[in-house]
């Protein structure tokens, strides 16, 4: 399979989880202790408000949601014309402060130090060459700027269905493997273990973790 083959291929897969995509409490963040402690973690994650936020792969918007919320501008891509579709339906009520366009998050369509913060959630794991799209994430963020990384290890069968053959991190991306790609690319890599089902909406035995790369100034 080619690379516009396995693009093309995630892109139908993830039109067909649209419609079901916040159904998951750990997606739709539809209770209260989940949204709260996400919106938490984010604050401390993300540099200081007002800043201009990417959120590559951002679903249906959730937490771009949740980041516009805190007084942050927003720019969001996904690949599916599905995600985005209902991403813009979540965020409108933010105006000028938010655009969501369809984009492949491996290499999205904005300038060099362009924003502030990259954040990204669960996506590394079905990106082709996640070591290629780091370094292009990390040339997006202005100096002093953070890239935001939620990840984790599933190794199920599903997960591994949504990512392509041959992908460096099929089953998900441990932290220790993730660090390393970034430590040299970057000023300081901190990974936060996230095991707590407020997160998740269940208990969890794999791993779960937000990882802050930091920028050099």
């Amino acid at each position: 399979m080619h690379q516009t083959d396995d693009v093309a291929a995630i892109r139908t897969y993830w039109d067909g989880q649209a419609a079901a995509y916040d159904v998951v409490p750990d997606h739709g963040l539809r209770e209260a202790p989940g949204r709260t402690a996400w919106a938490d973690l984010l604050r401390g994650a993300l540099p200081p408000a007002p800043a201009r936020i990417a959120d590559l792969a951002c679903g249906t918007g959730t937490l771009s949601e949740l980041v516009l919320e805190m007084g942050h501008d927003l720019v969001g891509f996904d690949l599916s014309e599905e995600m985005v579709r209902r991403a813009r339906a979540k965020t409108a009520r933010f105006g000028g402060r938010v655009s969501v366009e369809r984009a492949d998050v491996s290499d999205p369509p904005l300038p060099a130090a362009s924003v502030d913060a990259v954040l990204a959630r669960h996506i590394l794991w079905t990106i082709p060459d996640p070591e290629a799209t780091l370094r292009r994430w990390v040339g997006l963020v202005r100096p002093g700027g953070r890239l935001v990384l939620i990840e984790g290890v599933w190794g199920t069968e599903a997960a591994s269905a949504a990512g392509t053959p041959g992908t460096l991190w099929r089953g998900g991306a441990p932290s220790g493997a993730l660090a390393a790609v970034l430590e040299p690319l970057v000023a300081e890599v901190a990974v936060l273990q996230l095991p707590q089902p407020v997160y998740w909406g269940y208990h969890i035995e794999d791993e779960r973790y937000l990882l802050r790369a930091q920028v050099e100034r």
